[in-house]
């Protein structure tokens, strides 16, 4: 059990059918950790009894965390998830902005994130008429407050995910008031402590963001290179592939009608779609805008079709990012991705 303020024991037990002479099922979920347990045996006559020895046997196993960190086999949870969602105004903020936004929220509360560790920004409108999802409005000195949350809240067992959907430059993006600089971004992430923060960023010019964020425990993806502008629905693409099955089971194509995905987003059938992953399986599916993926903190970015981004190079981008999920996380051994990064 982790030292954190905001560990307790909290286990949830549920008696799935209770008839007697019949088998019984008694699932323990953890919430932190989010280990499942079923116990299932054949009752006596004594089902109380049974029923006891049982929950004794769940509550031991249990432990306890304060998230659904969710790992399959080598994967391994995290200790608090926390998360830091912020969208900006513009011409198309209700036919494109809000629907991804809200989507990435409502897939993060699937995977387990607890609905107070989620800070979503958003246009004062988005703020005032939906306040159960909206945290606060979107501009500069709140957009600064939720990264101070983040700050004082997350440890060195935690991940931080940032998902900034807006309209960008060079320099700068958009926020619901004025913009952001790159450099401010820079500034805001400066001590926070987190095993890994991984951010999407979805803005045109969005790769320029690269140089002023990289770092130790970073990964960073964005959805064009230093020059390009982002005319596909590249956001809801990297949401459906980091959230994983059944998301990624469809993409959106670029005139946003969904299809079936061409590809699966677990390359190598480990059960996680990692960060690597996620962007391998956006980029199979559109290549156009150069796409750029940071995760060894030189401060350059890899891209697909380019030899600075090899899932099994650990001096390249690509290598620590498949060793991360918005899940759970593995050790750093070997890539979890094959040499050819599924290219077609």
């Amino acid at each position: 059990m982790m030292s954190n303020d905001k560990s307790r024991l909290r286990v949830f037990c549920e008696v799935i059918e209770v008839k007697k002479n019949q088998t019984k099922v008694l699932a323990c979920n953890q919430k932190r950790t989010g280990t499942s347990i079923r116990l299932i045996f054949n009752p006596t006559e004594n089902w109380s009894c049974g029923l006891f020895i049982a929950m004794i046997i769940a509550i031991t196993v249990c432990g306890c965390q304060n998230t659904h960190s969710t790992a399959t086999v080598g994967w391994q949870p995290y200790g608090s998830r926390y998360a830091i969602i912020v969208m900006s105004d513009g011409s198309n903020s209700d036919k494109y902005f809000w629907p991804v936004t809200k989507s990435m929220y409502s897939y993060l509360l699937t995977m387990g994130f607890d609905k107070e560790d989620i800070r979503f920004l958003a246009p004062s409108k988005y703020a005032t008429n939906y306040p159960d999802i909206v945290s606060d409005e979107a501009v500069e000195t709140k957009i600064e407050e939720a990264y101070k949350w983040a700050k004082s809240v997350c440890t060195a067992q935690d991940l931080l995910y940032i998902f900034w959907i807006s309209h960008g430059t060079s320099s700068d993006f958009t926020t619901a008031g004025n913009s952001v600089r790159h450099s401010t971004l820079s500034d805001w992430m400066h001590g926070i402590t987190a095993k890994q923060i991984i951010g999407v960023y979805q803005p045109c010019l969005s790769g320029a963001v690269v140089d002023d964020i990289s770092g130790e425990n970073i990964i960073t993806t964005t959805s064009t290179n230093l020059t390009a502008t982002n005319d596909w629905p590249w956001a809801e693409n990297i949401a459906f592939a980091v959230a994983g099955p059944p998301y990624c089971d469809q993409w959106m194509n670029p005139n946003h009608e969904l299809e079936p995905a061409k590809y699966s987003a677990d390359h190598d059938g480990d059960g996680q779609v990692s960060m690597t992953e996620a962007y391998i399986w956006v980029a199979k599916h559109r290549y156009t805008e150069g796409s750029m993926f940071d995760d060894n903190g030189d401060g350059l970015g890899g891209q697909w079709t380019k030899d600075t981004f090899d899932p099994n190079d650990p001096n390249k981008d690509g290598y620590n990012g498949s060793h991360y999920s918005l899940r759970g996380w593995k050790p750093i051994r070997k890539a979890a991705v094959k040499s050819d990064s599924g290219r077609s």
